[in-house]
């Protein structure tokens, strides 16, 4: 039944009793002051229907991101926003990474997009390298999905890299679409934006969302960034389906924004601490190997135990109420994600109880 599907997101701590979620990659402290207080005030706006533009709210997120208002969209969060882009544009082919977000070729695929991957090597620190350039020259894809930095791995592009990547997609008249939903969780990672690059590559898409740098996953809001033309297309496929984002979530996600220059500062500062916790447990776990992250909140570590990464998820959830991400939920066996962005108390408890865990082999 579909309540009882495997979640290849992390999450799900109603399935189950889950203590301590390491499985997500979501800020830990909450949605700014300012939003709680607008979510106790706005209930009076129930009876009302929503923006179907979003006006406010995207006048607030052009001005931030210094894009044209006509270039962004907002939706029903990353997810929706991936599957309306797909459904939109209905590639053929498409190229992604791999380790990446599940969720791309899972919206490709719905619509019958064949999907090539770029393997990532873990002896390169699963970085893209100058020989993506070459897969890029000679690809018979028509989309190119990246992430940065990259889900799982924690792994930012390289800014010149991806600079060159842009130019080659330009002139090959391959589409780009961006995934910087993890940006702002990383140091200096907003100066990495490709935002800059949208007015003059007419084939290049942003993804951004509250879920991460906000805290505020339970919205469902995300937005994305990309030439008229190509959000258009996307506005006809959602409005079969989706219409608009919801009244509140339009009115808490404009709040929230409000406060975005304070909730980075907290949120960078949580992330470095968590780096620092989880590489001190890797170095004491002999069982536990991993490539660093260099942003986001995700990192993808390497066990060396005689059993499937899903068996050892359930397990450690189950006897110790602790809940990582599986690799095989983005098909690399051996591996497990671990969202280290915690608030640093629940983040050192948890590594204990894995560690105390790990002692059994």
């Amino acid at each position: 039944m579909l309540y009882e599907r495997e979640n290849p997101h992390g999450g799900d701590i109603y399935r189950q009793p889950v203590r301590l979620d390491f499985s997500v990659n979501t800020n830990p402290l909450g949605p700014p002051p300012g939003v709680i207080r607008a979510v106790e005030s706005s209930a009076q706006l129930l009876d009302r229907y929503p923006d179907p533009c979003c006006r406010e709210l995207v006048g607030a997120l052009a001005a931030y991101e210094g894009v044209p208002e006509r270039f962004i969209l907002c939706g029903c969060g990353a997810a929706e926003l991936i599957f309306s882009y797909c459904g939109a544009l209905r590639p053929g082919k498409a190229l992604e990474l791999a380790p990446t977000f599940s969720e791309y070729a899972a919206a490709l695929e719905a619509f019958g997009c064949q999907v090539e991957r770029y393997a990532l090597e873990e002896e390169n620190g699963f970085a893209l390298t100058e020989k993506f350039l070459d897969a890029l020259e000679q690809t018979d894809c028509e989309v190119v999905f990246l992430c940065s930095p990259n889900n799982p791995t924690g792994r930012l592009t390289d800014p010149g890299l991806l600079a060159e990547a842009c130019e080659i997609c330009l002139r090959r008249g391959l589409r780009l679409f961006v995934d910087e939903c993890f940006l702002e969780l990383s140091d200096g990672g907003r100066s990495a934006s490709l935002a800059d690059q949208l007015e003059r590559f007419p084939g290049l898409f942003l993804l951004k969302a509250f879920t991460k740098s906000y805290a505020m996953a339970g919205l469902r809001l995300g937005w994305i960034a990309g030439p008229r033309e190509l959000t258009e297309r996307l506005e006809r496929q959602r409005d079969y389906h989706i219409i608009s984002v919801g009244r509140l979530d339009d009115l808490l996600a404009s709040v929230a924004l409000e406060s975005r220059e304070a909730i980075s500062t907290r949120n960078l500062a949580i992330c470095r601490e968590g780096g620092r916790l989880l590489a001190e447990f890797v170095a004491g776990e002999p069982h536990i190997s991993y490539v660093k992250p260099k942003g986001g909140t995700t990192a993808f570590l390497r066990y060396d135990l005689p059993m499937e990464s899903a068996e050892l998820c359930r397990r450690l959830q189950e006897e110790t109420g602790v809940m990582l991400l599986p690799g095989s939920a983005l098909d690399m066996e051996g591996y497990l994600r671990i969202g280290y962005c915690n608030d640093p108390g629940i983040t050192e408890a948890g590594l204990a109880r894995f560690g105390e865990w790990l002692r059994q082999f």
